[in-house]
């Protein structure tokens, strides 16, 4: 994955928030909020069950060392990455929640060390809290209540298999955790490994190795009911080639790699992928003067679907009422540029809304909530929170 460090002071955000779901461990009797990339879009049809809420900013004075991601647990938003407290890169994380209305985000707490230096943190909402990952030698988890208050203390799980990236974690059905890790195998290239623990650490399914491949990108990850999808690139001479590798919640290989798209010049984010309703959309960027957003369903073949707009990478949500989102800043070439959010309904892109400006283009995530998108995004000062309800 092409990823920058970047050091960033202080933090301007915008917030909403919902009904806090506080208990802390996983009721297997209990419904909870939808998670991040979950699927499902288009299961909730009915009022919305979120508070009222309008466009505002929270400011969140902080120095931003890698971005991590961001959750949501249907009306509220957790987001974690790492900064430098005095000299010490540090994992943290922090809440966004409407009260009376208005965004408002809970104090950053500090989770740990961030161990390698390529590891970044990611979250993700169980259906009773949200759980953060990191790596410092071993897998470490940590829950945190919608409140943003810290449960207990991390657990450890496995041990790393190398100097890693965390790229994705999403609850299976079973319960379980589902965790993407990528290794660096030197020389441009890396593993990739799929594993499950268990809420208390427990290994379910070890780290498996699912590719290992020189100069190649992740572009996403689909989860599904126990059948999972990876997109990644692989360059071939001067083009870049989009496959896919289907895997179920056991690590074992259902489809070899398969062939979606094939051009020149393509940039990838490991946020550009999302399964809704049991289909997998992707997006990439082919960079140039303009630079092209192609987003479509990644079915046998590519079915593209027009009309995606901005030109850098692109990063790809669903909402839990059916809708999906692709964001990406408005030039690659500049820093400091605004971001554009493209609205998808069905094979339809259905409006373009302006968010907050981002300073490159790895530095901005993106989740899908009940019904709306919440946005972090890496400024001039620092973080910009941004909830955006189409």
């Amino acid at each position: 994955m092409r990823r920058s460090s970047l050091t960033l002071l202080g933090v301007v955000v915008v917030l909403v928030g919902c009904g806090a779901r506080t208990s802390l461990d996983v009721d297997e009797n209990e419904g909870g909020g939808g998670s991040q990339n979950e699927g499902g879009g288009g299961s909730n049809v009915g009022p919305s069950v979120c508070p009222a809420f309008g466009d505002a900013t929270v400011d969140i004075t902080q120095t931003v060392q890698f971005m991590g991601n961001i959750a949501s647990a249907g009306c509220s938003f957790g987001a974690t990455w790492a900064e430098n407290q005095n000299g010490s890169v540090m994992i943290v994380a922090t809440t966004f929640q409407v009260v009376d209305g208005t965004w408002q985000s809970s104090a950053v707490v500090t989770l740990g060390p961030q161990g390698g230096a390529n590891n970044t943190p990611e979250i993700t909402w169980d259906g009773s809290s949200y759980v953060i990952a990191w790596v410092d030698e071993r897998l470490f988890l940590q829950r945190m209540t919608e409140e943003g208050t810290l449960v207990g203390a991390p657990v450890s799980s496995f041990e790393a298999p190398g100097n890693v990236y965390l790229h994705w974690l999403q609850p299976a059905p079973d319960g379980s955790l589902r965790i993407g890790i990528s290794s660096d195998t030197g020389g441009g290239g890396y593993e990739l490994f799929f594993a499950r623990v268990t809420g208390d650490g427990g290994v379910a399914v070890p780290p498996v190795q699912l590719t290992s491949a020189e100069n190649t990108d992740i572009v996403g990850f689909a989860g599904g009911q126990g059948t999972n999808t990876v997109l990644w690139t692989t360059r071939i001479a001067q083009d870049s080639d989009v496959v896919s590798t289907t895997f179920d919640d056991a690590g074992n290989i259902v489809a070899e790699t398969n062939p979606l798209l094939t051009l020149p010049d393509l940039f990838v984010s490991r946020h550009g992928a999302v399964e809704l309703d049991g289909e997998t959309y992707f997006s990439v960027l082919r960079y140039g003067e303009p630079g092209e957003l192609i987003f479509g369903r990644a079915t046998d073949s590519f079915a593209p679907i027009g009309g995606a707009i901005g030109g850098d990478v692109p990063v790809v949500a669903a909402t839990q009422n059916g809708l999906i989102g692709i964001v990406a800043r408005k030039e690659r070439s500049t820093a400091y540029e605004e971001l554009e959010l493209s609205v998808v309904d069905g094979d339809t892109i259905t409006s373009t809304i302006g968010v907050p400006i981002a300073t490159t283009s790895y530095t901005y995530v993106m989740a899908g909530g009940e019904e709306a998108f919440g946005i972090l995004a890496a400024t001039q000062t620092g973080l910009a929170f941004t909830a955006r309800r189409p």
